[in-house]
This record gives structure tokens, sequence and C-alpha cells, in this order.
């Protein structure tokens, strides 16, 4: 047995690849929150200059956060599916920066609930994504679809970086802007997503009314 994939293994993963298309673009549109995921402390201590002992605070709502995240997002996506989990979190998402964008009016305590709020939604997305990926994947092939999926959203790791670059360039404001901007665009993105991978058989059986409905009148 080989160690190495073969090519015929690499042939077998266009299917994986076509399959997981639309779920790896509405993850890489989301993971324009990490942009600003690392930024809320270090505003924090640039801005407000907390105390190195502050900033257990920002870490321990982060911490809080992440297990509300899974356990809600658990709730949501028994009851309300994985897709409609993920654009709750999206949303979510997209009003932390906003939130953080208060703190010269409300002090340094927002970036800390900024800081809890993404701990909420990273992990929620993250749960959500991974039944999402189960979602489509027949089960002998798990560990390539998995793994295919895991390799092709690989550029949001590179997120904190441009959000460091941005926020060098010009200030912290100016990226919790830009992040906002950009995770509003990923809220449109993973609503179309949602709504379309969704309910297909409600949309044709609308249709289908439509045309019956249609052909009764001809028929008049």
């Amino acid at each position: 047995m080989s160690l190495f994939p073969s090519r015929a293994y690499f042939s077998s993963l266009k299917k994986p690849l076509r399959a997981l298309r639309p779920l790896v673009a509405v993850t890489r549109a989301s993971g324009v929150t990490w942009l600003a995921v690392p930024f809320y402390v270090v505003a924090a201590r640039r801005d407000f200059g907390i105390a190195d002992a502050t900033t257990a605070w920002f870490v321990g709502a982060h911490v809080v956060g992440a297990l509300v995240g899974n356990v809600v997002g658990g709730w949501m996506i028994d009851r309300h599916g994985s897709r409609r989990m993920i654009l709750a979190c999206v949303v979510v998402a997209a009003l932390t920066p906003a939130v953080a964008l208060l703190a010269p009016f409300a002090g340094w305590q927002i970036l800390a609930v900024a800081a809890g709020l993404t701990g909420a939604t990273t992990t929620g997305k993250a749960v959500g994504y991974e039944s999402a990926v189960l979602e489509l994947v027949p089960t002998r092939r798990r560990p390539s679809y998995v793994g295919t999926y895991a390799f092709l959203t690989l550029p949001v790791a590179f997120m904190p970086l441009l959000g460091g670059a941005i926020a060098s360039a010009s200030s912290y404001e100016t990226l919790f802007g830009v992040t906002t901007a950009g995770l509003l665009g990923a809220v449109l993105a993973v609503w179309r997503w949602s709504e379309g991978a969704s309910y297909p058989r409600q949309r044709t059986a609308v249709r289908r009314s439509r045309r019956w409905k249609l052909a009764g009148e001809d028929q008049r």
C-alpha cells in the first residue's frame, strides 16, 4: 500500500470540488471576519492603555462566547438546519466590528463585548460549516471531502495578516469599518446560498402551481 495518494485519487477529487464549490465560496466570504478578530484587544491597549491583567477579560469573553456559540449553534442546526445557523452567525459577525466602532463613546468594555461576539460567531460558523460539509458527503468519502474543504478554505487563515496591514496603513477604526463592509457583502452571499440550497423542492412546487394557474386561465 502506497503512503502517498495516487493519480487516480486526485482524479476522484473532481466530484468533491464541484459539490463543495458553493460552500467554499461562502466560507471564504464570511472569513472576512478574521480581518479584525485579533485586533480588538490590541485596539483597547493602544487607545485606552488597559493593563496587562485587563486583557484577561478579552480572553475570558472570547472563551465564554465560544462555549455559547457551540451550544446554541448545535441547537440551531437541529431546529433550523446548518444553512440558517450559518446565516445567523454571519449577521451577528457583521454587527461585531460595527459594535467595536462605538469604543470611543462606550469605552474599552465594548471591545471586550466584540471579542465575546467573535468567539460565539467563529465557533458557531465552524460547527455550521462542518455540518454542511457532512450533509454533502457520501459516508465512504468523508475524509476526502473534509480534507478538500479544509484545503480550499485555507486562504481564510491569511486574513489576520491583511487586517494587520490595513491597521498599520490607516487605523483600527478603518479596519473595523472595512470588516463590517465586507461582512455585509458576506451576509448577502450566505443568504442567497442558504435560500438556494435549502428550498429547491419548495421553489419547484411554486413554479408548478403558477404554471397550473396560468394553464387554467388559458382554458377559460
